[in-house]
């Protein structure tokens, strides 16, 4: 009887270990002040917690599996996340990351001009210039590109909400001091101002006033 009281408790141990892992994904070097994203979808859990140094403790968004941030100061850093399940078997993971360098200064290198949409892009870099974000410039920059090219087949109203959708989103993702910088009345409505006065007849025309908006960061 003994001995299969400990064959089930072994048994029950397999079973409960097999139900929690931990572990993390994600960037393990980076340039100081660079968007870092880490993430925890092929943990398994019923509670999952991360555990950050100091440094990035109040800095971090979070969505979904994923956690946001920026380091603005070289060094060597650890992240560790926790996970449970419902019998209260845990697991973690460590994951270090190396911050290099200091804050890059991007390279003078004029912006393509796009023809018209002179007002629009004279909205859109004002705020930019009053901002001073150049960590959010760079985010929009990319997710802004890469809508005009996923939105080419959309109808234009469905056009405008896709790309209404990805600035949202990256609003959503800044992280540190770039989440106090006002960029809904420092950009986002005069830019949307200068956009309703213009009368777009195609999904073609929206795209280009979009590309001139994205010359300006």
């Amino acid at each position: 009887m003994k001995t299969l009281s400990i064959i089930l408790l072994l048994c029950l141990s397999t079973i409960s270990q097999a139900q929690v892992k931990a572990v993390i994904k994600g960037t393990k070097e980076a340039a100081v002040g660079n968007l870092i994203i880490l993430n925890n979808e092929d943990s398994l859990g019923v509670n999952k917690k991360w555990v950050l140094p100091s440094v990035v403790s109040d800095q971090v968004a979070e969505c979904g599996p994923s956690i946001f941030f920026s380091i603005n100061k070289p060094g060597t850093y650890k992240f560790l996340l926790i996970c449970a399940d419902l019998t209260a078997a845990i697991d973690y993971a460590e994951h270090t990351i190396t911050i290099t360098g200091s804050v890059p200064t991007p390279p003078e290198i004029p912006a393509p001009v796009v023809p018209g949409f002179s007002s629009l892009r004279k909205a859109s870099s004002k705020g930019i210039l009053e901002l001073n974000d150049p960590s959010t410039n760079l985010l929009l920059k990319k997710n802004l590109t890469e809508a005009t090219l996923a939105v080419v087949s959309d109808s234009l109203p469905v056009a405008k909400s896709r790309v209404q959708g990805t600035i949202d989103n990256t609003m959503l993702m800044r992280v540190g001091g770039s989440r106090n910088k006002d960029w809904l009345f420092l950009w986002r409505v005069p830019v949307n101002l200068e956009l309703d006065k213009i009368q777009f007849t195609t999904t073609k025309d929206y795209i280009g006033a979009v590309e001139a908006v994205i010359s300006t960061f």
